[in-house]
Formats: structure tokens, C-alpha cells, sequence
């Protein structure tokens, strides 16, 4: 297991360096430990990050000072007796640096619908950001 992370790490690393104008979105490396995707659309950043099986009272979506934390804890469920599982329903944790200077975070939108959750970060346009602050999920 530990060498399929470092292989997604070093994937991360080579998608990084091929793609410079997706990586001045985030002032810093992110560890690629959970599937999400992210594009800028009419100069607004979104975060797709598929939650199936997750009602959105079980993902947290927090801001701490420019750093955007998406988290859940599953509950525990009995293990079932699977012939074949590919569906993967895991804790995680994805933390990325916004270039608030881009991005304003304090007025990011999250909205839940059919297993996948979109995150909407605006354009910046002059705003002061908050230290520390949750975000609601729709």
C-alpha cells in the first residue's frame, strides 16, 4: 500500500509541473490522498469531491486562515460478506492552500446532490478574509 501512495504522490508531483496554470490555484503542494477534481469557471474556482453514500451532515467543509479542509468520518458499518468491491466508502481529508488573493473564500458555496459535492469559490474581488469559519452545505 505504502508504494501505490508514493506513486499517486509522485503523480501528483508530475501533473503539478505539466500543468503550471492549474497550480497557481494553490500557492502550495497538496497531498493527493482522495479523488477531487477542480476547474475555474466565469473566473470562479469549484472542487468536485465524490461523497457517495455521505448525507452532508457527515462532510465538513472548514476554512482556516487561506487553507480549505473538506473532511468526513463514516460512521462504522458492519462489514458485509462482498464477492467484489470496488466502491470505496473511507474517511478523508483533502486540504489545499486558496490563493486568496484570487479567491474569496468568505463566500464559498457547497451544495450536495447525487453523490457529488461542489464547492464554488468566487473571484476575489477586495474582500478581507476571516481566520477560521465553517461552511454550509445545501
Amino acid at each position: 500500500m505504502r508504494e501505490f501512495d508514493d506513486l499517486l504522490n509522485n503523480c501528483c508531483l508530475l501533473f503539478k509541473e505539466w500543468n503550471k496554470p492549474f497550480s497557481s490555484v494553490f500557492e502550495s503542494d497538496f497531498k493527493l490522498s482522495y479523488p477531487f477534481n477542480t476547474f475555474i469557471e466565469n473566473s470562479d474556482l469549484y472542487i468536485e469531491v465524490p461523497v457517495i453514500g455521505l448525507d452532508k451532515s457527515e462532510v465538513k467543509i472548514e476554512v482556516d486562515n487561506d487553507i480549505l479542509i473538506v473532511s468526513s468520518s463514516k460512521k462504522k458499518v458492519p462489514e458485509k460478506n462482498y464477492i467484489y468491491k470496488r466502491i470505496t466508502q473511507k474517511d478523508f481529508n483533502i486540504q489545499a492552500k486558496i490563493d486568496i488573493e484570487k479567491f474569496d473564500i468568505n463566500k464559498i458555496e457547497a451544495n450536495l446532490d447525487k453523490g457529488l459535492l461542489i464547492i464554488k469559490i468566487p473571484e476575489n474581488k477586495e474582500s478581507k478574509s476571516k481566520n477560521k469559519f465553517s461552511v454550509n452545505i445545501k
